[in-house]
C-alpha cells in the first residue's frame, strides 16, 4: 500500500511524488472565469460605479436605522 493516494501522484524521474498545487492567482482566475458573463459584468459594474454603490449603501443604511430605531 502506497503512503500517497494513487489519484494524486505523478512519476517524476522514476519516483512517485505528489504534484505541486496550483498557485492561488491561477485558482482565483479560473473561479472568476467559471462564473460566466452575467455575474462578472455585475461585479465589474459594482466596482466601476463605486461612488453610486457607496451612496446607495449609505441611503439603505440610514433607512434601516430609521426602521430599527422606531422612527416616524
Amino acid at each position: 500500500m502506497s503512503p500517497l493516494p494513487s489519484v494524486r501522484t505523478v512519476k517524476h524521474r522514476g519516483r512517485v511524488v505528489a504534484p505541486r498545487g496550483r498557485p492561488v492567482a491561477v485558482r482565483l482566475a479560473d473561479a472568476i472565469e467559471g462564473l460566466g458573463e452575467g455575474p462578472r459584468a455585475f461585479l465589474a459594474a459594482l466596482i466601476g460605479l463605486w461612488p453610486v454603490t457607496i451612496a446607495c449603501g449609505a441611503g439603505f443604511g440610514i433607512c434601516w436605522l430609521a426602521v430599527v430605531s422606531g422612527g416616524p
